[in-house]
C-alpha cells in the first residue's frame, strides 16, 4: 500500500512539474510575441514616418519644378485675371452703395482732412450726390468750413473740395478709392473675393 501511495505521489509530482513547465514555455512564449509584435510596430511606423516625409519631400520638388516650368505668359494671365476680378469687384460694391452709404465714405474721408479745411471758404464738386446731400456731408465732416458754391463733378463718383484761395485742395472719389484699396489691401481683397485656396492653387 506504501509502495501505491509512492507511486501515485510520483505520477502527481511528475504531472505538477510538467504543468509548470508547460507555463514557464507558455509565459516565454508570450514575452517573444510581445517583442516581436512590439518590433513590428515600431518598424511599421518609422517606415510610415520615413515614407511621409519622402512623399512631402517628392510633393515640395514637384511644386519647384512646376512653378520654375510656368510660361511668363500664364503667369501674366493669372495676374491678370486677379487683377481684373478685384477690379469688377470693387466697382460693383462702389457702384451698389446707396447715395448715403456713399456720403458716409465719403464722409469718414473728409474728416482726415478736417484741420486742414477749417476756417476756410470753399467750393464743392459732387458726383452721384445731390447738391443738398453734398453739402451737408461736407459741413457735418469739417466743421467751420463756408461753402460759396456746389458744382457738378466733371466725372465719377464722389467730391472735390477747392479753397478759394487755391491752397487747400480735397478730391475724394470712388475711383481714388478703388485704386488705393488695390494698393493697400489686394491680398486682402483678392482672399476676399477668390478665397485662399483659389489664390494658393497656382502658386
Amino acid at each position: 500500500m506504501e509502495v501505491l501511495n509512492t507511486g501515485e505521489e510520483l505520477g502527481r509530482q511528475i504531472l505538477e512539474d510538467a504543468r509548470k513547465k508547460a507555463s514557464r514555455m507558455l509565459e516565454a512564449v508570450d514575452k517573444e510575441c510581445a517583442a516581436i509584435r512590439e518590433e513590428g510596430r515600431r518598424v511599421a511606423e518609422a517606415e510610415i514616418t520615413r515614407l511621409r516625409a519622402d512623399g512631402d519631400r517628392q510633393i515640395a520638388a514637384m511644386r519647384a519644378e512646376m512653378k520654375a516650368a510656368l510660361p511668363l505668359d500664364f503667369l501674366r494671365t493669372r495676374l491678370g485675371f486677379i487683377q481684373d476680378t478685384l477690379v469688377a469687384a470693387l466697382r460693383a460694391f462702389f457702384d451698389g452703395l446707396s447715395h448715403d452709404d456713399l456720403a458716409g465714405i465719403l464722409a469718414g474721408r473728409i474728416r482726415k482732412a478736417a484741420g486742414a479745411l477749417a476756417g476756410r471758404t470753399v467750393t464743392v464738386l459732387h458726383g452721384g450726390l445731390d447738391a443738398g446731400l453734398a453739402r451737408a456731408t461736407v459741413e457735418r465732416a469739417a466743421p467751420g468750413v463756408t461753402i460759396a458754391a456746389l458744382k457738378p463733378l466733371s466725372g465719377g463718383r464722389g467730391l472735390e473740395i477747392e479753397s478759394d484761395d487755391g491752397r487747400v485742395r480735397f478730391r475724394c472719389t470712388t475711383a481714388e478709392l478703388e485704386a488705393e484699396l488695390l494698393e493697400e489691401r489686394r491680398e486682402e481683397l483678392a482672399v476676399a473675393v477668390l478665397g485662399r485656396e483659389a489664390l494658393e492653387a497656382g502658386a
